[in-house]
């Protein structure tokens, strides 16, 4: 398969502004309190509680109080807005998109990236169409979508700004009030470093091919064999098990939903990073007792999924891309989904 020119696919979004300009804010703080006035603890939040014994595995505190964690939330919330470069006369309104993260910057060389939620623009409209006690008008489902909508963009622009943050002694950032603009660069010609790990916790799955790709992978090593119930299934909540993405199973799982996003999040910021790949891929079975709520029939299962970044071979331009959306031209747009 030729490969394609490593330049061609970068990302178009790289000035941090343009979250601001397509109707979402970036709030990145250090410091997280719970209504009550505790301060937030690994022990009181579930994506912690299920990513705790991974996190100390890697040799990292679990203090959020340090100054080792940070939290952000990017959200499409601006109830109406005109993005440059919009379609003329068209309208667009917020449609409750967000990605949520924690970043650890404890060890340069083995940072590590949580996403929490990701729900792109399409999808997030549609969820929160009717009115709740949250948002008595509920999200208008007229309008243009932004064009800035896959995960891909939004969380390297996080990631990046977030970098940009902690280069200077401030503990939180409000990005719609342009907090960062004297903190580092706005296009996007800053070289940073690519988070070693990024997480994706307690994946639902009733609604993800990852799930169903993991289960795949599992059956070759034996570990269940029953579609996720938990009765059978043999997964531990820790360490469960590894996947080389040099094995079959592997790549199946980088290759499903979550692993395309992580896959597109590398590829098409090589400019800030360099070429990079994903080396092996860890899943574990979701604590049952840190659940909020009871799923119906009491047998769905949630996974959490860790990929392992690496440098790509010297010789490799292309890293991820070519080992995983394989593709022999250079792509058009990632999917949005």
């Amino acid at each position: 398969m030729r490969k394609p020119d490593p330049q061609s696919y970068e990302s178009t979004w790289i000035k941090w502004r343009s979250l601001d300009d397509w109707g979402y804010t970036e709030e990145i703080t250090k410091d997280m309190f719970f209504q009550d006035g505790d301060v937030l603890t690994a022990d009181r939040w579930v994506q912690f509680t299920n990513c705790k014994r991974f996190i100390e595995s890697l040799g990292l505190s679990l203090d959020l109080g340090k100054d080792y964690w940070w939290h952000s939330v990017v959200e499409h919330d601006k109830p109406e807005y005109t993005p440059p470069g919009g379609k003329t006369g068209k309208k667009y309104y917020r449609t409750k998109a967000h990605v949520g993260s924690w970043i650890s910057k404890e060890k340069e060389d083995n940072m590590v990236f949580i996403i929490v939620s990701m729900y792109s623009p399409k999808y997030a409209r549609q969820r929160w169409e009717k009115p709740d006690e949250y948002d008595p008008k509920g999200v208008r489902q007229d309008g243009e979508l932004p064009e800035l909508a896959r995960f891909s963009d939004i969380a390297g622009l996080s990631w990046y700004v977030f970098f940009l943050l902690i280069s200077t002694s401030k503990r939180y950032c409000l990005l719609n009030q342009r907090q960062v603009s004297s903190i580092g660069p706005e296009d996007g010609s800053k070289t940073i470093k690519a988070p070693r790990w990024l997480v994706i916790p307690n994946i639902f799955c009733e609604t993800s091919n990852t799930c169903a790709a993991a289960e795949r992978a599992l059956r070759t090593v034996g570990m269940t064999n029953d579609y996720f119930k938990r009765d059978t299934l043999k997964l531990a909540t820790w360490p469960g098990h590894t996947f080389s993405t040099n094995e079959e199973a592997g790549k199946a799982i980088l290759g499903a939903n979550h692993g395309t996003s992580v896959a597109w999040f590398l590829a098409t910021h090589k400019k800030w990073w360099g070429a990079k790949n994903v080396d092996k891929v860890l899943v574990w079975r979701t604590d049952w007792s840190t659940l909020f709520e009871k799923q119906p029939g009491g047998d769905n299962v949630r996974l959490n999924v860790a990929f392992s970044i690496v440098d790509a071979p010297a010789d490799d331009a292309g890293g991820i891309y070519d080992e995983v959306l394989g593709r022999p031209e250079p792509p058009g747009k990632p999917p949005t989904s």
